[in-house]
Parts: structure tokens; sequence; C-alpha cells
């Protein structure tokens, strides 16, 4: 072989029909196969490969990815709950995560009842004191203390995070960053994973350290609103925002800002079904499989939108969701 200047390349003739040139760095360990091997770039050794060769060295390529070892899971996951008693969907939410696998923790301020066996429950004072739970004014749910509960659990470093209406169909595979589209702007917080040392992470704490906190992704309009008030004394408290606004555009936001959105999944991986479309899941002439893709690992069901639609009643036989409460042993009622 003539050996080749990688600073000035020596031109070389296009090969003949049937034949593929390859440059292949020689100093580069033997198991290691690039593009580079197959396509061809200005390294240090030249070789020619005919066609059957380049099959075969890609054949090759391809038994050693199947042969890898499957991806580890992320082996534990953290939900909240603000409350005296687990309902069955979300008890099933729960247990489907067990079932396929993963380590499921419940914090919450005492035990709540309903509680799967399959889930262990963790005195979520360790990370925030009760008294700093916080609800909307506008319907006293507790869904704006879980935003900021959220990234304690990921500051402290315990693993991913998931909201208690997110239901597993397939383990999570162990990432650095966890999160997806639930729209083609909009990313969601009801699955959630961050590095602890992140400034990403760091950034978003801040709103979790001031009752009064200003969302810079408001309008400008607001952000003068808020600032005035603010000025003269009369602040206004993170109670009064509109749901949504310091979760999903929250975090939006941020990872936006960070230049982190590549790492979010498409939507059909966690959010396959959109919160303006849950009466999907309640449909009995629809199976799982129809609201689904094969990519899907979760379903986020919505909760506050899933009980509007039920409205009191039972939840549909043969619908999606009785066929997901099935696979986790709990009744449609």
């Amino acid at each position: 072989m003539k050996a080749c200047n990688s600073s000035s390349p020596t031109p070389i003739s296009a090969p003949m029909r049937g034949m593929s040139m390859s440059f292949r760095r020689t100093a580069a360990p033997l198991n290691e196969v690039s593009m580079g091997d197959l396509l061809g770039c200005w390294i240090d050794e030249v070789e020619v490969l005919t066609l059957p060769r380049i099959q075969n060295r890609a054949n090759k390529m391809i038994e050693s990815e199947r042969q890898r070892p499957a991806t580890s899971i992320e082996p534990v996951v953290n939900a909240l709950w603000i409350g005296n008693a687990l309902d069955d969907i979300n008890a099933a939410c729960l247990r489907s995560f067990a079932l396929a696998g993963h380590r499921v923790r419940l914090h919450c301020y005492g035990a709540p009842r309903n509680v799967p066996p399959e889930v262990e429950t963790f005195d979520a004072s360790a990370l925030m004191p009760k008294e700093r739970v916080v609800y909307y004014k506008s319907n006293g749910s507790p869904a704006l203390f879980s935003n900021f509960y959220r990234l304690k659990i990921l500051e402290a470093g315990l693993g991913v995070y998931i909201d208690c209406d997110v239901f597993c169909l397939k383990p999570i595979p162990q990432r650095d960053y966890i999160f997806g589209y639930q729209s083609d702007v909009e990313i969601n917080n009801a699955v959630l994973k961050l590095p602890a040392n992140s400034d990403v992470l760091r950034e978003a704490l801040t709103m979790t350290n001031d009752p009064f906190y200003i969302a810079p992704w408001l309008s400008k309009k607001k952000q003068r609103q808020h600032r005035l008030r603010k000025a003269i004394g009369l602040p206004i408290h993170i109670s009064h925002y509109q749901w949504g606004k310091l979760g999903p555009e929250a975090i939006t936001y941020f990872l936006g800002k960070a230049g982190l959105n590549h790492h979010a999944a498409t939507i059909d991986v966690f959010y396959p079904v959109h919160y303006g479309q849950v009466s999907l899941l309640l449909d009995p002439e629809l199976s799982l499989s129809d609201v689904v893709t094969p990519r899907t690992l979760c379903v986020h069901l919505f909760d506050r939108m899933l009980r509007r639609r039920l409205d009191g009643g039972a939840i549909p036989e043969g619908s999606p969701l009785g066929e997901m409460m099935g696979l986790c042993g709990y009744p449609m009622k």
C-alpha cells in the first residue's frame, strides 16, 4: 500500500466499476469500524475494496450491533402524591412502571391509601417541607407544587420523575436527558430527567425559590405588569399563574434557551394522545394498539381532562384505558 500524506493528500483517480476506495486509519482499534471505512476519507492508508467485501463488512457491522447488550433501563422512577389516597387510575399507572421493571418511589407527606405493594414511599419533607406546598388559586390543584418538587428530585439525583397519571407500556431506557414533545412546539414535563449538575436545571430551580417569580416566557406586557406590582409592594403570587405556565411552558423555555431540544423524544414516545383527545382513551371501539405507535414507551393520561370526560362514570369496557387497567389488575369502575 502507498502511504498518503494526510496534510496534503495525493489525488487518486476514480476507482474502476464494481470497486470502491476505502481509507482506514491504521492506528484505530481493530474493532472500530466507522462510515469512513466504507465510504472513504483522507487518512493514512488506502485500500481497494470490491463490492462483495464492502457488503461483507457492512454485514459484520450489523451483526455487531445486534450482539450489543440491551440498553439498561432507568433503575428508579419517582412520583409525587399530595392527598390521602390514590385512586385506581393513578395506582395502576404506578404499578405499570413496576411491572415494566422499574423501582417505583412515591414521594408523599404521609403514606396515602391504595398504594400498590410494589411501590415504596418516600418522605417528601426530606426535599421540601410540607409548608412549601402551594396550590393553584383557580382550582385548588397541587399540580403547581409538583412542577417545583420534581426539580428537587432531579437536583438530588434520585432519578427520572413521572406524573402519577403516566402509564408505562415499555421500560424507559437510561439516559442523562429524558423528556418529550407533547405537540410540535411544546415539551411536557410529566416525564422528566435532567443531570443534577446541569445549567438548565440550576436555572429552572430559580422558580422554586421565589413565591413571586416572574416568568421570562410571559408576554412583555405581562412581565411589565408583574414587575410594576412587585415594585409597589403588591407582587403577584405564583398561585395565580394559569395552568401549564410553570409546567410545560416553563420546561419548553428553559430547554430551548439551553439548546437542548434535540434531546426531546417525539410526540408518540410519551404523549401519543393529546390532552384535547383523551376521549380516544375511553372509546370502546378502539384498542390500546390504535392509539400508540411502536415507539411508545408511556401514555400520559392527562388526568384532569380525563376525569372531565368520565364525569364520575365507569371506564368503558374494551376501551384503551380499560385495557391498561386490566394489564395492571385493576377493575374498570
